[in-house]
């Protein structure tokens, strides 16, 4: 493609499409669980919502009053949950929201959302920490590398073939330093940043829920997503 550099607006546009990921992996998620009545807590740009609604009821809940959601709720105020009655949602989805609120109060949303779903509710929140993951192919490539057939380079070559045979792709996340965390007009906190690990998070979710599944999305580690079940 002629005066297009390919790979500057690849770089340009990576997330762009690591956010489209997520938000594929949060419809596919949900879809999982077969719900009829879907709570969907952050509208952010209504991707997630508006195509739910070709397979379920969905009700949307928001702060932002100007993103016309169902719901007027600042998840802050325990108070904003009492106007959605126990047990009305078969799946509540509330992803990339957590960490707008201190650590302090996880715990309080947490209650809130176990009493507001009647089974299950699908989280997601940043991640920091280190991670790598090594996708593979059972058919392997469909283009394989020809050097010329002189040893040592014949059998370098023989290996790179059979290593295309199964390897698909790598993602990687590494954090850039150790650092502690301070609020940045957004983000309280976030997993693998400072006291926030993992564990702890688990340890948090478990007092309410059980761990259905969980998983970073290779194509956006920095999301970490937990389906939880009541």
């Amino acid at each position: 493609m002629e005066g297009i550099n390919l790979r500057k607006n690849k770089r340009k546009y990576a997330p762009h499409y690591k956010k489209l990921q997520s938000l594929i992996f949060q419809i596919h998620l949900s879809l999982l669980v077969k719900p009829e009545k879907v709570l969907e807590i952050g509208l952010g740009n209504g991707f997630v919502s508006s195509y739910l609604k070709n397979y379920c009821e969905v009700t949307t809940a928001d702060f932002d009053r100007n993103l016309n959601p169902d719901i007027i709720l600042d998840i802050s105020k325990e108070e904003d949950f009492q106007q959605i009655q126990n047990e009305t949602f078969d799946l509540v989805i509330i992803c990339e929201v957590l960490e707008h609120i201190p650590f302090s109060k996880l715990e309080n949303v947490l209650k809130s959302l176990k009493d507001i779903t009647k089974k299950y509710v699908l989280i997601s929140v940043p991640n920091e920490s280190n991670a790598i993951t090594i996708s593979f192919y059972k058919s392997g490539f469909n283009k394989m590398i020809y050097l010329p057939i002189t040893f040592p380079i014949r059998v370098i070559t023989l290996i790179i073939n059979r290593i295309g045979l199964f390897l698909s792709d790598i993602h990687y996340k590494m954090q850039r330093r150790k650092r502690i965390f301070s609020y940045d007009g957004q983000h309280h906190w976030q997993l693998g940043v400072d006291k926030y690990n993992v564990r702890l998070f688990r340890e948090k979710l478990r007092k309410y829920f059980k761990i259905k599944f969980e998983k970073r999305l290779s194509e956006n580690l920095y999301h970490h997503f937990f389906l939880l079940e009541k």
